[in-house]
């Protein structure tokens, strides 16, 4: 598996030197991430050939807060993702047929957004903690498609909740105006509703989701720049 994780700020000038988290200070930062892996399973009885399956997901999230007090920011935060995994895929058409063989490949695409709380403890002038809390409404789209006998069973759903996550994070600040950021993941919970769009079907089940978790590690390693502007003098 191959991560990648890129965050970037945008930043316009700013006059003076202004303490990083004092009140009025902006707060712009966000993330772009990739992950791409090939999974790899043997061949059984419901599915007669060796699956190679390929996966890539590219997320995108801006952030832009403003702090209120003294070390505590608020703000909106927007998260993008797309997802596809493409693989060979095979089913029975009959218990004594042949199986069926097909390409699959199955996409999907999410957008979520809410309010950000986000809070400083710092070690010093330069360095600190801080914790990232957030939660709001999301929204993603899927479908499969199939090239081969299988293309009958191409399907588009829907899914709709809400979200919440608490990021654990360190801060360095080599100046007053930029902050190097990184985390080593969160503790999150969601639900979700979902239901096929297409094909239409009147007694088309609707699916209920929730999930709490926390995913700690090497592997939820994130690095990010954040941009502090204007402001005042800190107490």
């Amino acid at each position: 598996m191959k991560h990648l994780f890129l965050s970037a700020a945008l930043l316009l000038a700013a006059a003076g030197t202004q303490a990083q988290t004092a009140p009025g200070t902006f707060l712009l930062t966000g993330s772009l991430g990739y992950d791409s892996r090939v999974d790899e399973t043997s061949a059984t009885q419901s599915s007669p050939i060796k699956r190679t399956v390929k996966n890539s997901q590219l997320n995108l999230s801006p952030r832009v807060g403003v702090f209120v007090a003294n070390r505590l920011a608020v703000g909106v935060q927007a998260d993008l993702s797309w997802q596809k995994a493409e693989m060979p895929d095979a089913y029975y058409s009959s218990p004594s047929g042949l199986p069926q063989f097909a390409d699959r490949t199955d996409r999907s695409k999410g957008a979520s957004i809410g309010p950000f709380v986000r809070y400083y403890q710092m070690l010093g002038e330069k360095m600190g903690f801080y914790g990232h809390l957030a939660g709001g409404y999301t929204r993603a789209q899927g479908s499969t498609t199939y090239e081969g006998p299988a293309s009958y069973n191409n399907g588009k759903y829907v899914t709709k909740g809400g979200f919440a996550n608490l990021t654990p994070g360190l801060v360095y600040f080599p100046s007053n105006r930029i902050g190097l950021e990184v985390s080593l993941g969160n503790l999150s919970y969601s639900s979700n509703t979902g239901k096929q769009e297409e094909p239409a079907l009147p007694d088309a089940p609707q699916t209920r989701t929730s999930y709490f978790g926390a995913r700690f590690g090497l592997s939820q390693l994130l690095l990010g720049v954040s941009c502090h502007l204007g402001g005042g003098s800190s107490n």
